[in-house]
């Protein structure tokens, strides 16, 4: 309830609104769209699963005015948008994964509202979201955090201890909020003094924007340096040539582990040929650092999701080994 009022408190949604829902009941975006609406007491128009075009349709038809996605979703309906007034919409949540300045861009020319947010199941949903077109997310930014959520960036010290990081430095992301659990169900929260170690990094930009750099999991430790796959992944689909990235590492005798990228082509073509791949080599050569620079790379026809649409993370290790073999 306190996140959800929080939410209403920076979005201004209340009882006229008609959410669509067509994310998963089992992830706390799904959820969070009912208890909104409940305590607003607004209407919920449910769909069995997410079908891009029953969605657009939807948009046209004028009675959606609030609704939230996955950038991979936004993706899919923005290709169906040609000729369709979402007049009624006044904001789209966009959360769970980071979203590509080029989609956002193409979005927001579409007279999308969207509204990027940051957001945990530890924290029931939301911690930081957007005004609603205000190009936040061209910025790679989750916007402030709500009314009554705190946040800070925490690094550790030489010597082991904690210390909060100075303004633009990235370190963790620690969230304090009533909407906070008090325990897990196999055990306590990992709570310090009534803050939530998300595990998260990211820094807190101009104006107070918190921006999200990466899952800790997510990171990869390559030869002694840190690398962000989605810092890779945004120079990579910065390429006309690709329409979607994904970094990992795996294992290597000599780095440890090894930076490789598997990319979808823009052309919808599941090979690389030596020109194209000299090509793409050739723009990461200019914009990253050689640590950060894809080891090896693959062409894949598409890239593993949750249900969410939420790259899968957890099995692109195996994704690119069976590309390697084909």
């Amino acid at each position: 309830a306190a996140g959800a009022a929080a939410s209403a408190a920076r979005l201004g949604h209340g009882a006229n609104d008609g959410w669509l829902q067509t994310l998963t009941h089992a992830h706390v975006g799904g959820l969070a769209v009912y208890v909104r609406a409940c305590l607003d007491g607004a209407s919920v128009i449910v769909h069995d699963g997410f079908d891009a075009d029953a969605v657009a349709a939807a948009l046209g038809a004028g009675g959606v005015t609030c609704a939230s996605f996955v950038p991979t979703q936004l993706a899919d309906v923005a290709e169906r948008l040609a000729g369709v007034d979402p007049r009624a919409l006044r904001f789209l949540l966009i959360g769970g994964a980071a979203l590509a300045p080029s989609l956002a861009r193409d979005a927001l020319d579409a007279g999308l509202p969207i509204a990027t947010t940051y957001g945990l199941t530890e924290a029931g949903s939301q911690v930081a979201t957007a005004h609603p077109g205000d190009g936040a997310a061209l910025r790679a930014s989750s916007g402030a955090p709500l009314p009554g959520i705190a946040v800070r960036i925490d690094t550790k010290s030489r010597d082991g201890g904690s210390q909060t990081a100075g303004d633009g430095a990235r370190g963790e992301i620690l969230v304090r909020s009533p909407a906070l659990l008090s325990a897990y169900l196999d055990g306590p929260a990992t709570l310090e003094s009534g803050w939530l170690r998300t595990g998260d990094l990211g820094h807190i930009g101009d104006g107070g924007e918190l921006h999200v750099a990466a899952r800790r999991s997510d990171l990869i430790v390559s030869g002694g340096e840190n690398v962000l796959p989605t810092e890779v992944e945004a120079v990579l689909v910065a390429h006309p040539a690709v329409a979607e990235a994904a970094v990992v590492g795996i294992e290597d005798r000599r780095w440890g582990t090894a930076v490789v990228a598997l990319v979808v082509r823009s052309d919808g073509r599941v090979d690389a040929d030596d020109a194209w791949r000299a090509d793409l080599t050739a723009h990461c050569r200019e914009r990253l650092a050689p640590y950060q620079r894809p080891k090896d790379t693959v062409v894949v026809g598409d890239l593993p999701r949750t249900a969410v649409g939420k790259l899968d993370r957890s099995r692109l290790a195996a994704a690119f080994d069976d590309a390697r073999r084909r």
